[in-house]
């Protein structure tokens, strides 16, 4: 498995993975952490990456509030795992709406994959 990384409201490229990797590494690896682990990045990517989650589910109201508070914020970081699990749709692959939203009902992985191919496009 390659280098991949959780990112607040998104997470990185697959560039030395596959959407299995991420899955493993996000899901079954961060996501067993407590929900009150910090979440900081690299790259301020968090306003970007939140705009991308409101198009996936935006009748989401914990996306909503978080581009509210980052937006009149200097800093988005740190996050908490509780808050990805809220907004991130990476965190949220095995949600329905997510999975809806993607057309891979049942199928988390596949959703890691959709999501990541339109987050690439948008």
């Amino acid at each position: 498995m390659g280098v991949l990384t959780l990112d607040p409201g998104g997470c990185g490229r697959f560039f030395e993975g596959s959407p299995a990797d991420m899955y493993e590494s996000l899901i079954n690896r961060i996501g067993k952490l407590p929900s009150d682990t910090l979440i900081y990045c690299g790259h301020e990517y968090t306003r970007k990456n939140l705009e991308f989650a409101a198009t996936i589910e935006p009748s989401n109201s914990a996306i909503t509030s978080a581009l509210s508070r980052i937006t009149s914020a200097s800093c988005s970081v740190p996050s908490t795992l509780a808050d990805e699990f809220q907004y991130n749709p990476f965190m949220r692959v095995n949600e329905n709406s997510v999975q809806m939203k993607m057309g891979t009902v049942g199928d988390g992985v596949g959703t890691m994959k959709a999501l990541r191919a339109a987050k690439d496009r948008f």
